[in-house]
């Protein structure tokens, strides 16, 4: 392996940092609406919340899965949402749960798309059309074989 394997790896290892950078980022404006309208629930319930609602009808399984977590992370995650009256769930045919808002999780969720549209629409600034289309193609691809 010479030299451009080297620098390849070098590469990747950059790619993978500046992933993990951007997401901190995106967690940290998270944190911040949480603190600011003092939500009593973590960054992490409040993803799970919106993903479990979008993602309805998956096993626990499947959506632990979509979302890249242990299936017991997120069952955890989910009693404490019922828990905080922000979910409810009811069992379908099979091993299929429906994943309900409340109304107090529909108010946590129109918070969740407002921060995400903040998020999206600074990335609008940053990035060209064609920038932003080149990542979308490289997103995919790199989700699709990984």
């Amino acid at each position: 392996m010479g030299l451009g394997y080297n620098k390849k790896m070098e590469d990747i290892n950059l790619i993978n940092r500046v992933f993990m950078e951007i997401k901190s980022k995106i967690r940290e404006e998270e944190l911040d609406a949480i603190r600011k309208y003092e939500l009593p629930i973590s960054d992490l319930q409040w993803n799970y919340l919106v993903w479990s609602v979008e993602k309805n009808k998956l096993t626990l399984t499947e959506l632990a899965k979509t979302m890249g977590i242990q299936k017991g992370t997120l069952s955890n995650n989910l009693k404490a949402l019922v828990n905080r009256g922000l979910i409810t769930k009811r069992k379908l045919e099979g091993k299929k749960i429906l994943i309900e808002p409340t109304g107090e999780g529909v108010r946590y969720i129109a918070l969740h798309q407002k921060v995400r549209k903040k998020i999206n629409k600074k990335l609008s600034t940053i990035l060209t059309k064609e920038e932003l289309e080149f990542l979308i193609e490289i997103g995919l691809k790199l989700k699709e074989e990984l």
